[in-house]
């Protein structure tokens, strides 16, 4: 057993997931391989070894109270999902010093758990004194670096972008990435599969709750639209939140189409890496892009999927669900919501 100041000194020791029922943090052991070998930091992650440490939560955060947090910087990827954003936290990961965590799953339980100001969208939330500790608690742990010099970057759950606020509010030196995708080709990868479909349902329930803030959205029930429209009131929302989060800190975020990503990664790898504040005033390290990151799907590392493979992709797919895509994309313009996005 570890006790709560070794837990909270170094990520060696990962927070994977938070019971909410008993109280209780889980801990697993990692290495900076086993974090770059984890496809995403939730039940893939490759932990260094079979232990596993459950302390409560509130040790930690007595503990976490006497204890200094960490001095490491952490940045935030946020993103529109399906857009090439672990394919950037890949590239990331081949820049030193950054240490790249792939969609941590406690920082998404906290989104999920957050409190609304609106009761009828409070179920299943936390009451807010309980909820913002345990935030603190999470950002901090997430935040450390393997060593001092590491500049950290999260690259989060797409619902986490309803936290990008608190997040960058937490730390005034903290800056956050946007990914973006043309709401056409979001519809088109979005719709292509019946389990992209499924999970868009479960999305949309969740959805429905951030677009609170949004008036331009309030009006509507995403959970009553077709696939295709409810995939663009989605589509709208992540607009709608980067739009957002850029209006309150246009120093702080920078958007980075997806498609720049996977095309000519060069540009938009370099700005993102600057714009963290990595050392690559002489250049990216000559392996960034000869490496096999940009030749692996993000959801399957295993499958072999690059730009070539992409752009075949959505040819065949707009052959395929090109009509239905478009019932999405008139709904978006119909309704004036595309909040500065690309069509």
């Amino acid at each position: 057993m570890k006790s709560a100041p070794e837990l909270l000194s170094s990520p060696n020791f990962y927070p994977l997931k938070m019971d909410f029922d008993t109280g209780l943090l889980s801990f697993v052991p990692m290495s900076r391989a086993t974090y770059k070998s984890s496809s995403f930091l939730d039940g893939r992650t490759q932990a260094a070894g079979p232990e596993r440490y459950d302390l409560p939560a509130a040790d930690l955060l007595q503990a976490a109270a006497d204890l200094p947090a960490a001095p490491t910087r952490a940045h935030y990827i946020f993103h529109a999902a399906f857009c090439c954003s672990t394919l950037l936290a890949r590239y990331l990961e081949l820049i030193p010093p950054c240490f790249v965590l792939k969609e941590p799953l406690f920082l998404t339980q906290m989104a999920v758990v957050r409190p609304r100001a609106i009761a009828a969208h409070n179920d299943g939330a936390l009451a807010p004194a309980e909820w913002t500790p345990l935030f603190d608690l999470c950002a901090r742990l997430l935040g450390r670096g393997l060593v001092a010099e590491d500049i950290v970057a999260i690259k989060v759950n797409d619902i986490c972008n309803s936290l990008g606020e608190m997040l960058l509010a937490r730390d005034p030196g903290a800056k956050a990435v946007f990914v973006t995708i043309g709401l056409r080709d979001f519809l088109l990868v979005l719709l292509k599969a019946p389990e992209r479909r499924q999970w868009l349902r479960g999305r949309l329930l969740k959805a429905r709750k951030d677009a609170a803030i949004v008036p331009e959205l309030t009006g509507f029930d995403p959970v009553q639209m077709s696939d295709a429209e409810g995939g663009a009131f989605l589509w709208a929302l992540n607009e709608a939140l980067r739009a957002r989060l850029c209006a309150l800190n246009p120093s702080r975020v920078l958007t980075v189409p997806g498609e720049q990503i996977a095309e000519s990664p060069a540009e938009p790898v370099r700005a993102v890496a600057d714009h963290f504040g990595l050392p690559v005033s002489q250049g990216l390290p000559k392996n960034v892009f000869s490496d096999a990151t940009a030749a692996r799907h993000a959801k399957d590392p295993s499958r072999t999927y690059d730009a070539r493979s992409r752009r075949k992709e959505l040819k065949i797919l707009e052959k395929q669900i090109g009509a239905e895509a478009d019932l999405g994309v008139t709904w978006i313009v119909k309704n004036h919501l595309l909040f500065g996005g690309r069509p």
